[in-house]
């Protein structure tokens, strides 16, 4: 520390002090830790809505393939374009008239892997 002319002590400001710097690395550390967590839970969150929407899509696909084709021959199986994802169609009759019935076509689509099972259902008429 310098003395002036007056006899008082003048502080130095040539740089900062140890304590300074670490607190000021302290901030930015944990500023960057909260940002990489931030982009990690995005991340996470954009291949949970990438599976969702490609398995809707295959609901989709194979609804309209039994409103097309009719039921299929097996009850269930692996997309043949998207070995990724298996399917299961389950049927139950609703109402029996004299010569048709009315049943419940619930279709479920799942990835391999494991994970979240995504249904879809209709209604459709069939004659006996």
């Amino acid at each position: 520390m310098m003395t002036s002319r007056t006899g008082s002590r003048r502080k130095s400001s040539q740089g900062f002090t140890l304590i300074e710097v670490l607190v000021a690395v302290t901030i930015l550390s944990i500023g960057i830790i909260l940002v990489l967590g931030a982009f990690d839970t995005a991340l996470s969150a954009l291949d949970s809505a990438r599976v969702s929407m490609r398995a809707h899509e295959l609901l989709k696909q194979k609804l309209d393939a039994v409103e097309v084709h009719g039921l299929p021959v097996g009850t269930s199986g692996v997309f043949p374009d998207n070995s990724d994802y298996e399917w299961r169609i389950e049927t139950k009759p609703i109402h029996r008239a004299e010569k048709e019935v009315l049943r419940e076509v619930i279709i479920t689509v799942w990835r391999t892997s494991g994970g979240v099972h995504y249904s879809m259902g209709t209604y459709m008429r069939m004659d006996v």
